[in-house]
């Protein structure tokens, strides 16, 4: 059996929490932290093969905002709600992989950081 004795004045920062399978929050990233570093910092803590899911998923969504600016900016309904159904459907795969990685704050947190680095398309 090891004990474990501690005698530092304060305990030392938890840098990474696991739920379960569940990425948890990253204790040294802070909301004044660069949107863009966030999203890569969390994705970089999952499986290979659902970072490379959600990077297709990322890449078709960035593909779609010049569609969303120029019917948007046209005021050409059709074309919007076509191009706002394929955002809403690469939003989807994405917000389902953060579910099955990520605990409901670090979801939470990633929407936000989303919400920054899109905010054309993800305003309230």
């Amino acid at each position: 059996m090891i004990s474990h004795h501690s005698t530092a004045a304060e305990p030392e920062p938890i840098l990474l929490t696991i739920e379960g399978h569940l990425i948890g929050r990253i204790e040294s990233l802070t909301d004044s932290s660069d949107p863009a570093r966030i999203i890569r910092s969390y994705y970089e803590l999952m499986p290979q093969e659902q970072r490379d899911t959600v990077e297709i998923h990322r890449e078709r969504l960035a593909l779609l905002l010049p569609a969303y600016r120029v019917a948007f900016t046209a005021a050409d309904s059709a074309e919007l709600a076509q191009v706002v159904s394929d955002i809403e459907t690469q939003w989807a795969a994405i917000l389902r992989i953060h579910a099955q990685q990520f605990t409901r704050e670090v979801q939470q947190i990633l929407i936000a950081a989303y919400g920054e680095v899109y905010s054309l398309i993800f305003a309230d």
